[in-house]
């Protein structure tokens, strides 16, 4: 299996980090993506990819963060060979302090960074209840700037905004959302979608799947994802983790 997105530097793993990585291999994860969600955090991220060889990165800013003035000290982190994505960027509405004005022109310069460094995007987008729906607004702005490489993660939109991602040209990632009992609307997305434009994560430490609700998330928690997915595909799933696998290392140009 291939988590594609996680966030095992945060302190939440201080007391069991090693622990909780090699439970992950046990339980059939052989490929994670640790994501940084400012400058500092992402240097974080790529030292811990650093010490695992199935391990990777991905670089970038938060919309919580969003702040143009220290992109280019971005630079040596993009362009280390263990980072295989700019992430996570992009937009959230829903109780952020940061004006959408600052959250855009951040999330643009991250976009143009990754295209000048043939990375793909992991994309945050949160919409609030009254100031506008962030996916609508993201893809208006990846349109804008010829972006087509990517992913939407832990995707919460519904089938007409899951059509324009595609439409796009990127991939919707799931988390332990698709396992909740009130997730109607993202499981009938996943039923809509077809499975080689779907990627698996955790979240982790957010979103534990249904089965591990109030516990911290870990990797080895994705497999919920996937019996979720191959029960609303009507696959195996065997099926599930070979094609997601093969998406992801293919977007992210993991071998």
């Amino acid at each position: 299996m291939f988590d594609t997105h996680v966030h095992l530097h945060f302190s939440n793993y201080d007391s069991d980090r090693e622990e909780v990585i090699l439970r992950s291999k046990e339980k059939g994860v052989d490929y994670l993506i640790d994501v940084g969600i400012n400058l500092e955090d992402s240097r974080e991220a790529l030292k811990l990819a650093q010490r695992y060889s199935f391990i990777h990165t991905a670089v970038g800013v938060h919309p919580h963060y969003a702040n143009e003035d220290r992109i280019e000290e971005f630079g040596g982190l993009v362009r280390d060979k263990k980072t295989v994505a700019i992430g996570e960027v992009g937009l959230d509405y829903f109780k952020n302090p940061i004006a959408k004005e600052t959250q855009e022109r951040t999330f643009r310069k991250f976009i143009r960074l990754a295209k000048d460094n043939h990375l793909p995007l992991i994309i945050h987008s949160r919409s609030g209840r009254d100031n506008g729906n962030a996916y609508l607004d993201a893809l208006e702005i990846l349109e804008q700037e010829e972006a087509s490489q990517g992913v939407f993660h832990c995707f919460g939109g519904d089938k007409e905004v899951a059509r324009r991602v595609l439409n796009q040209g990127f991939f919707i990632s799931f988390t332990g959302n698709l396992t909740f009992p009130n997730a109607q609307k993202t499981r009938e997305v996943a039923s809509f979608l077809p499975l080689n434009k779907i990627l698996l994560e955790t979240d982790c430490p957010f979103l534990a799947p249904q089965q591990k609700r109030g516990r911290r998330n870990e990797p080895a928690y994705v497999r919920y994802v996937a019996e979720a997915l191959a029960e609303i595909k009507n696959v195996s799933f065997e099926e599930v983790v070979r094609i997601t696998t093969e998406n992801a290392k293919g977007l992210f140009g993991v071998k």
